[in-house]
Formats: structure tokens, C-alpha cells, sequence
């Protein structure tokens, strides 16, 4: 089986829950590693390493109890990750159009001269600047209680503490030019606090789009208004994605 072939089986059929979504993340990374001459550096590899690590954190602490706001943040992951695997399969089998966002990802994935961190920096731009705010509105439309709306909101700060503890596991491995200097120094740590609020100031920002959006909902061109909102913000999470990309340190 080829490697497109292989990435578009992972992803044939749509998760339900999360151990479907880390069970699929895991045969797209084995799908992806195949690819010559990167293999596990290659550019969909190296950031569903990343996203795997963190839905698995996400389970962990569903598991736990950690959240709140009942099936919230389970159902925001698999809607989350929908949106991603659906991008992977307009790309092996061509039936739909791949966003723009992902697509300067998947075009430069085996580009020798991309490191690690500037995949998993551009999926999760990709991610987090496109896709969140969506992700948002399908959650909401079955769990669109206003009452809710708050507790939501801290499950899903609480993330924010799941991504910044794994990609602090995971840095030397994307071979982040701050990881040179050593755990314990002092660039290290201000490497580690840049990610930390990146994370955090870019996932408020989605869910600030998303509750702007939600406003709309009953508007009689919602559909229209969404699918523009959509294009805009592909659009520029596209432009970010590209700066990523050929911007090597």
C-alpha cells in the first residue's frame, strides 16, 4: 500500500469519541512516516505526533474528572479533530478542497529544509487559528445552554495546561532552537513561556471568534455569513502558516 494510500485508509472512516480519535491520529502518524526522505520528520507526522500527545492528555483527564461542563470538551475534541482528518482525506482522495492553511503545511511535508518545529508550529496555527473557532459552533449547536456557557469556557482554558505540558515534553524532539541551551536555562524557559502564551493568546482569540460568530446564528444569512467567516479566516491563518514555513531559524 503507498503512502496515500495508507493515509487515506486512517482516515476512511469519522471518529466518535476520543480513544477513536487517538486510534486514527495513530495510524495517520504510521501512515505519514512512510513518507521519503523525511519519515518520522515529515511534515503531517511531526505535527499529529503533537496532536496525538495532547488528545491523549485530554483523555487522560476526561478519565479523571477534570472537567465540568458534563460531554463539552469530549464532544469539542472530536469535532476539533473532525476538522483535521477532513483535511487529510481532501487531500488523499481528492473530493473536496483541501484549506488553504493546511494545504502550505501538506505542500512543503518532505521539504528537507523545514524543521520539525515549523510543522508542528504550522498545524497548530492551522489548528487553533482556522479550525477552533468552528469546531466551537458544532460543539455549541448541542450544548448551546447559556447557563453553560461559563464552565465551558473554563474546561476549555484548562486545555491550554494539557498543550503547554506536553509540548514541553516534545520540544527536543521538534528540535526547537531554544532547547539548545538546556533545560534549565534561562532561553529554555523564556522559549517555554513565548509557547505557553502563544497557546493561550491564540486559543482565547478562537473562542472569542466563535462566541462573535454564535451571535449570528439566527440570522437569516447565517449560512452565508459563516461560510465568508470561514474563507477569511483560512485565509489568514493560510498567510501566518506560510510565514512559518519559510521563515527557518
Amino acid at each position: 500500500m503507498g503512502v496515500n494510500d495508507a493515509l487515506k485508509a486512517a482516515v476512511s472512516e469519522v471518529p466518535g469519541d476520543v480513544p477513536a480519535v487517538i486510534r486514527t491520529l495513530d495510524a495517520v502518524k504510521a501512515a505519514a512516516v512512510q513518507v521519503d526522505p523525511r519519515g518520522k520528520e515529515d511534515g503531517i507526522a511531526s505535527f499529529t505526533l503533537l496532536y496525538h500527545e495532547i488528545t491523549c492528555g485530554v483523555l487522560d483527564a476526561v478519565t479523571a474528572g477534570s472537567f465540568e461542563a458534563g460531554t463539552f470538551i469530549i464532544d469539542l475534541d472530536v469535532a476539533f479533530a473532525c476538522r483535521y482528518l477532513a483535511a487529510i482525506r481532501a487531500l488523499t482522495d481528492g473530493v473536496g478542497r483541501v484549506p488553504r492553511c493546511w494545504e502550505v503545511l501538506f505542500d512543503v511535508r518532505s521539504d528537507d529544509s523545514v524543521p520539525t518545529l515549523e510543522y508542528a508550529a504550522a498545524g497548530v496555527n492551522a489548528h487553533v487559528n482556522y479550525d477552533l473557532a468552528f469546531a466551537l459552533l458544532t460543539t455549541w449547536d448541542s450544548h448551546s445552554s447559556p447557563a453553560e456557557r461559563d464552565a465551558q469556557h473554563r474546561d476549555y482554558c484548562r486545555i491550554n495546561d494539557i498543550f503547554y505540558a506536553k509540548m514541553n515534553t516534545l520540544r527536543h524532539e521538534f528540535h526547537s532552537p531554544f532547547s539548545y541551551f538546556g533545560d534549565g536555562s534561562l532561553a529554555n524557559r523564556l522559549g517555554n513561556v513565548f509557547g505557553d502564551l502563544l497557546v493561550r493568546d491564540t486559543r482565547d482569540l478562537a473562542w472569542d471568534a466563535a462566541m462573535a460568530m454564535w451571535a449570528h446564528r439566527n440570522d437569516s444569512d447565517w449560512e452565508e455569513y459563516r461560510a465568508a467567516e470561514e474563507e477569511r479566516r483560512d485565509h489568514l491563518a493560510a498567510l501566518v502558516g506560510f510565514g512559518i514555513l519559510h521563515a527557518h531559524f
